[in-house]
């Protein structure tokens, strides 16, 4: 599946054209994390990744995306086009000391 990946304050979501799938936090997707890294300007930029996962419905009675994905194999992982992270800052998030 390809879409575009973030982890931020402990949630990690999946966005792909037609759905929006929370990412399970588990060893593979901060393997995923680690490697989109090198492409992040923002804490909050969205980095375009190809994975393989199980996805699944959210258990009832828990927060969070309806549909979920854990990562099973991490395909790729490429720079974000610039204007796909077009956003208004407000605070200070980035990763620039």
């Amino acid at each position: 599946i390809q879409g575009n990946f973030i982890f931020y304050d402990n949630a990690a979501v999946l966005q792909t054209p037609a759905r929006m799938f929370g990412v399970v936090v588990n060893s593979k997707m901060r393997e995923l994390d680690k490697q989109v890294q090198q492409y992040k300007k923002e804490l909050t930029d969205m980095v375009p990744v190809t994975v393989r996962g199980r996805m699944f419905k959210k258990p009832e009675g828990e927060e969070g995306w309806e549909d979920r994905i854990e990562i099973i194999e991490i395909l790729k992982v490429t720079a974000p086009k610039p204007e796909d992270n077009d956003v208004i800052k407000v605070g200070g998030d980035t990763l620039e000391p």
